[in-house]
């Protein structure tokens, strides 16, 4: 059976991949994965390798791991005279080198150019200090190529990092609105509304425990939530799933607690629960609520700006869409053959929900998925262009946009960045629409 299922999968694979366009979308997003992985490496001013003083380093590469490292340089002839090198700070080009291996762009997103400040154009000319001291022009490594802004600072530099921080959003906040999409369209799909029978107390105290742990689990842990996406995606991951903890843990509290009302027999009295209705109709609520309205108020209970507060922003306001498709997939396949016959072997509908019916489910919901990814990059700049994004230090494709919405004679600022959010939402949505098509025929 597993041989038969790969054997399947493979066969999926090879035939997805054997359109041209197919190819040139998954290969175009392995390029911007790839780029956003090693930002760093490809544009930095740390040399990848230099000589200097009899010395060789790999500032670019050893500041990945020690980013503060320093190095001490003695005089051959005293050996009482030092030099410090920090690699953090040092400004490299003005070093006499014997030898250097610059990256590709030779400058980093919070490091000005001071010489080239106030919007200098892509095409228009460019000065650099030499290590003499001599102001030149600058030579084809060292120019900005797609221009400054008006600190000076690199634009094709700021867009290169600014995939990383669009693509981390974009994921996370996905991972978030799917996470609460599953659960709640799980439920919805396969309790419906004369599926769940519960006793009249403990309907009452579960719902009570339920709005109680989604409380606890991202209104007071919100700090926490914000900390934990800064740190990095495996504290994420730890985080958000601790949340879901905390709301079905308060959840079935809610329900135990209802044992102490059973002598009174109008509580114990069973009522079959309409939680389809419930879900949907606060589903609907949600969306049509003005989602700009949403995202400003959720902005203001966050305090501060960080890349978390716009991955749980995000991601709290864009689950609707995963619920339906989860919902529409649970309702189909829960009136197939085999949950039957599961439900007249005894098995529970918790074990039939997460492991047979859930798992069967997730083939359009994953498709999906990619759309919302790329509604998410669409909606994190928004929010930077709004100025209530990420911090003001971190450089985002939408606080360019702000940047250039402030300058008119610097179309470079408006134009690159809005070319680099239309290619990221043109690729996953054409993902999707592919990997669907696919599926169809």
């Amino acid at each position: 059976m597993k041989a038969l299922k790969t054997n399947i999968r493979s066969k999926l694979s090879s035939g997805f991949m054997k359109s041209r366009l197919n190819r040139f979308l998954v290969y175009t997003l392995f390029a911007w994965c790839f780029i956003s992985i090693f930002a760093d490496l490809i544009a930095t001013d740390q040399p990848w390798m230099i000589q200097y003083k009899g010395h060789t380093w790999f500032p670019a590469i050893v500041s990945l791991f020690d980013e503060y490292r320093v190095e001490v340089i003695k005089d051959k002839e005293d050996n009482i005279g030092e030099e410090l090198i920090q690699f953090d700070i040092t400004d490299w080009k003005k070093l006499e080198s014997a030898f250097v291996i610059w990256a590709p762009i030779p400058w980093s997103p919070e490091k000005p150019d001071v010489y080239n400040r106030d919007f200098v154009g892509p095409g228009e000319v460019q000065k650099i200090k030499s290590p003499e001291g001599e102001m030149q022009e600058s030579s084809w490594i060292m120019r900005h190529h797609l221009g400054t802004d008006r600190l000076g600072n690199d634009l094709l530099t700021m867009l290169i990092h600014g995939c990383r921080i669009s693509l981390k959003i974009g994921l996370l906040s996905a991972l978030l609105a799917s996470i609460i999409g599953i659960f709640f369209g799980a439920f919805s799909g396969y309790y419906a509304d004369d599926s769940l029978r519960l006793p009249r107390v403990q309907a009452i105290t579960s719902i009570i425990g339920f709005l109680l742990g989604v409380f606890w689990a991202f209104v007071t842990r919100a700090d926490i939530l914000s900390s934990a996406f800064e740190e990095g995606f495996l504290t994420s991951i730890v985080e958000i799933s601790l949340s879901v903890f905390v709301i079905a843990f308060c959840t079935t509290i809610g329900a135990l607690f209802a044992k102490f009302f059973k002598k009174v027999t109008w509580l114990n009295k069973p009522i079959t629960i309409p939680l389809d209705t419930f879900i949907q109709r606060f589903s609907e609520l949600f969306s049509t609520m003005p989602k700009i309205l949403i995202l400003l108020t959720l902005a203001a209970v966050f305090r501060d700006k960080s890349i978390g507060m716009v991955i749980a922003i995000i991601g709290l306001t864009s689950w609707t869409s995963i619920s339906r498709y989860t919902r529409a997939e649970v309702l189909r396949i829960r009136s197939l053959a085999y949950i039957d016959a599961a439900k007249t072997q005894g098995l529970s509908n918790n074990r039939i929900l997460w492991k047979h019916v859930l798992p069967n489910s997730m083939g359009p919901v994953m498709i999906e998925i990619a759309f919302l990814i790329s509604g998410s990059i669409l909606a994190e700049s928004s929010l930077s262009f709004l100025g209530i994004g990420v911090p003001d230090e971190v450089s985002t494709w939408g606080s360019i946009l702000n940047q250039g919405r402030q300058e008119f004679d610097a179309w470079w600022m408006v134009v690159f960045p809005g070319l680099a959010i239309f290619i990221t939402i043109f690729l996953f949505n054409s993902l999707g629409e592919r990997i669907r098509s696919y599926r169809r025929a």
